[in-house]
This record gives structure tokens, C-alpha cells and sequence, in this order.
């Protein structure tokens, strides 16, 4: 699959992927503190706009994402990495972004449920928290 982002390869120990290049340096720093991620993108509405061919419907969810960049973790090491950043400075207005939902330019953080079966359809649904 052809990245909708340019990308430059990050490397820490023996884990190396292809990342947007804008968030690179952010992903290299999360994994040298021992952190995992799975997926990040620099901006997801731009990434999600192929959508509209098959599902127009999503326009608005499209458009109400573009300049929006994301970070997915397993959830401890999500968890985790929101605690190390609220312990990392001052309960300032950085802090209130990060921690309440209705702060002006608030950070948008969600744990999804997903169904394991999702990826092997001869499997009994089994649902667990994955994803942060």
C-alpha cells in the first residue's frame, strides 16, 4: 500500500517502520522510552479522503479530520505514556488540553473495543480492549 504522507524510516534497536515524516521524530522519541505504537498518521483527514469513493457518507467525518495527527498504542503503553507526560512539567494549560475533554484544543484520546473474530472469521467473537 502507497502512503498518502511522505515517510522516512525510524529505527530503535531491532524495530524499524516506515513513518509519516512529520511525525518521525516523535515516534523515534516514544520508542527510545520503551514505548509501543501501532499505527500514526500526520494528517488523517487526508489519509481517510479515499474513503468517499465507497462511503460517501463519511464526508464530514473526513473533513472534520484533516490536520489531525494520531498516535495508536497498545492501551498500558498508552496509558502509560498519557501518565509520563502529565508528570513531565507543570498542571498548565498543555496539561488541561491533555486531561479534560471540553479544554479548547483538547486532545482527542479513546480506547476502542474490538473483536478478535475480526481477524480470523472461523473464530467466536471475543471482544478486548486493544487499542488506545
Amino acid at each position: 500500500m502507497t502512503n498518502v504522507h511522505p515517510v522516512r524510516t525510524v529505527q530503535v534497536g531491532q524495530r524499524s517502520a516506515e513513518i509519516d515524516e512529520l511525525l518521525a521524530p516523535v515516534v523515534e522519541a516514544i520508542w527510545r522510552n520503551g514505548f509501543q505504537t501501532f499505527t500514526s498518521c500526520q494528517d488523517a483527514g487526508e489519509s481517510n479522503v479515499s474513503w468517499l469513493e465507497k462511503l460517501p457518507h463519511m464526508a464530514s467525518y473526513v473533513e472534520s479530520r484533516r490536520g489531525w495527527a494520531f498516535l495508536d498504542f497498545p492501551v498500558q503503553d498508552g496509558l502509560r505514556f498519557l501518565t509520563a507526560v502529565a508528570q513531565a512539567g507543570p498542571r498548565d494549560a498543555f496539561y488541561v488540553q491533555m486531561t479534560h475533554w471540553a479544554a479548547p484544543q483538547s486532545w482527542d484520546v479513546s480506547i476502542r473495543p474490538m473483536d478478535q473474530a475480526m481477524f480470523d472469521e472461523a473464530e467466536e467473537s471475543n471482544f478486548d480492549f486493544r487499542l488506545l
